[in-house]
């Protein structure tokens, strides 16, 4: 049973277009039989020819497909697919690969029916279930997703990806108990994952287990280049355990590398709690210019602006105390369902 491959398009290779000719010529690497390549009808693809081209089998099409798909010429590969589906009406691989193909363009609607079309076709194909399931989830489908990925595992119960995204949709609906044992599988069957990992890690923090957590997380550092959701991750563990300057340190270098408003917002607030206000202020700015909607930095921007009004009580200072005040204003603005935010506006009672 073919099983496609799940790793993102790498850049264009020559090479690898070369090798795609190749295979479409009907010979599979330097040391090629002379008498050509077996066809599913058991003679040669040479032999089969009368007109003196090479006849190309849907297999050949297929390997084609895939190798053009992964080098990302999408157009090329679906091409091939559709040309091996035409050849043999009954090949789920095909089917699959139209799929993979709808997947890299994120046409996910058209990527899931495709892939519900080779579970039709082949109800015992794993890889058939587990990308039906991806694209339920990813189109927000959850509950259904979760049944396509508990049928994947059925048939194949040591796949890692199934477990890890099967984990990750447990999450999504609230329940992280069922969530750990498949993140855990997933580390166990995968160990040099980093997003398997950083799955566990999110699952351990949700459940309250943070020196679990950030074990997971600092794995994940050790496999690969730090990326944002590492880093993010990690900091937020770090101020979870009270760790605050270990907390600022890494989230300085989330906001060096990978700049967004939740990378300020996490740096300003942690931050906030060394009573580094200035700066946290500043870095509360900074996520708002990213992004004037987040209501985590209207509300952290003006808890520290009261904080530091509070503590330094002068004319010049309650500049701040209004516009601590403006900022929860146009936080409740924008999600008038903060209750927190609404007793302190009342507690200062200050007019809108």
């Amino acid at each position: 049973m073919k099983h496609f491959r799940r790793y993102p398009a790498r850049l264009v290779s020559p090479a690898l277009c070369l090798a795609a000719a190749v295979v479409l010529q009907g010979v599979v690497g330097c040391a090629t039989s002379t008498s050509g390549v077996r066809n599913s009808s058991g003679g040669s693809a040479a032999s089969d020819n009368r007109s003196g081209s090479v006849k190309v089998s849907a297999d050949q099409r297929i390997r084609a497909g895939q190798i053009l798909k992964d080098n990302g010429q999408l157009a090329a590969a679906l091409n091939e697919f559709n040309r091996a589906l035409e050849s043999n009406p009954n090949s789920v691989d095909a089917v699959m690969g139209i799929g993979s193909v709808e997947h890299a363009r994120e046409q996910y609607e058209k990527a899931r029916e495709t892939y519900r079309k080779a579970v039709g076709m082949d109800e015992n194909r794993s890889d058939a279930r587990y990308f039906l399931g991806l694209m339920q989830q990813v189109l927000g489908e959850i509950g259904e997703a979760i049944l396509e990925y508990q049928r994947a595992l059925e048939l194949n119960p040591n796949d890692p990806a199934t477990h890890r995204d099967l984990a990750t949709a447990y999450l999504q609906v609230g329940r992280p108990d069922l969530s750990l044992p498949h993140a855990e599988k997933a580390v166990e069957l995968q160990p040099g994952s980093q997003p398997a990992w950083c799955n566990l890690a999110v699952t351990y923090s949700i459940l309250g287990r943070y020196d679990d957590a950030l074990t997971a997380y600092r794995t994940a550092t050790e496999i690969d280049e730090l990326d944002a959701p590492v880093l993010l991750g990690m900091g937020d563990t770090h101020l979870k355990l009270g760790n605050f300057q270990r907390a600022v340190n890494t989230l300085a270098e989330l906001v060096r590398q990978f700049p967004s408003a939740v990378a300020h917002e996490r740096f300003a607030y942690a931050l906030f709690r060394v009573y580094e206000f200035d700066v946290s202020i500043q870095h509360y700015r900074r996520a708002l210019v990213y992004d004037p909607n987040e209501t985590n930095a209207l509300n952290g921007l003006g808890a520290c602006l009261l904080t530091d009004y509070l503590q330094q009580k002068n004319l010049r200072r309650k500049a701040k105390l209004y516009e601590a005040l403006a900022a929860w204003r146009s936080s409740l603005r924008i999600n008038p369902n903060q209750p927190q935010i609404v007793d302190l506006l009342t507690r200062y009672d200050l007019p809108d």
